[in-house]
């Protein structure tokens, strides 16, 4: 199995990341949709991102050892770049969002109720800066380390950024 692994490590990330993350996901899913009648906690829903996470540890443990574990996990708090990136990410999505609003006020007529932000009808009501503090570490940390962090750079070993993005972006 580990040897498996070492050949495919790439096929091996997705195998398992699915794999982790929609045995987590499945019990919610069911649920939502009605298939089963069990009374699944709406939190579980957040424990699905960490699949890509845990999946580029289990990769990364077995094909480079403890060293490329840490190697991987320095990454995420390591930054890299200027101040003005990291400006854009962070103001891009808020002016979308903006536009957004607008866009929906011009084509409803009707201003869109803010109070619902950080309402979902599988959780309590939260503030939307608890959100974003739960999707930065769900999504954010879970997610992006195992596709980003894993996954990314595997795929650019023999393909450019543009295609290797576009592949992930795919699967």
């Amino acid at each position: 199995m580990f040897n498996l692994v070492r050949r495919n490590p790439l096929v091996s990330y997705f195998i398992i990341a699915y794999f982790i993350s929609w045995t987590i996901w499945s019990p919610f899913v069911a649920s939502v949709q009605g298939w089963v009648d069990w009374d699944v906690p709406g939190a579980l829903y957040y424990l699905c991102p960490y699949g890509p996470l845990l999946s580029a540890l289990i990769v990364t443990a077995i094909t480079r050892g403890g060293e490329g574990v840490r190697d991987l996990l320095r990454r995420v708090v390591k930054f890299r770049v200027e101040f003005r990136y990291y400006a854009f990410a962070i103001l891009v999505p808020i002016g979308l969002f903006v536009l957004a609003y607008f866009v929906n006020f011009i084509i409803t007529g009707a201003w869109s109720d803010l109070g619902l932000l950080g309402e979902a009808d599988y959780l309590q009501p939260l503030s939307p800066l608890v959100v974003l503090g739960l999707w930065f570490l769900t999504y954010g940390l879970g997610e992006e380390t195992g596709w980003r962090g894993f996954a990314l750079p595997h795929l650019q070993k023999n393909r450019s950024a543009a295609s290797a993005t576009l592949i992930l972006a795919l699967l």
